[in-house]
């Protein structure tokens, strides 16, 4: 993989995947009356919180996931990524 030859060519840890459709989870300010409720980790209620791109709002269309290790720009790996993804795709950087 290109990434992983330029940013990480001995451990090749940098992945590519598609994202997942979640369902968003709303947040309400106090005067709205509408309060969300965290549970405890012992309680074993989690709730996940989903960026806009992760819940389906601004779509991304894949995750480039890297360690957060490695050293790198943003700009520099997304024009990298821009010459060899199709045209209407949008990634994301996550590290991980």
């Amino acid at each position: 993989m290109l990434l992983n030859d330029k940013y990480d060519f001995i451990l090749r840890r940098i992945r590519i995947v598609d994202t997942l459709d979640h369902s968003p989870t709303y947040i309400f300010q106090e005067a709205e009356l509408k309060p969300v409720y965290l549970f405890l980790e012992s309680e074993n209620m989690p709730i996940y919180i989903y960026t806009e791109g992760e819940a389906g709002s601004i779509l991304d269309d894949f995750v480039i996931k890297v360690p957060g290790t490695i050293q790198f720009s943003d700009n520099e790996m997304l024009q990298l990524v821009k010459g060899y993804r199709l045209a209407a795709m949008k990634p994301k950087i996550q590290r991980v």
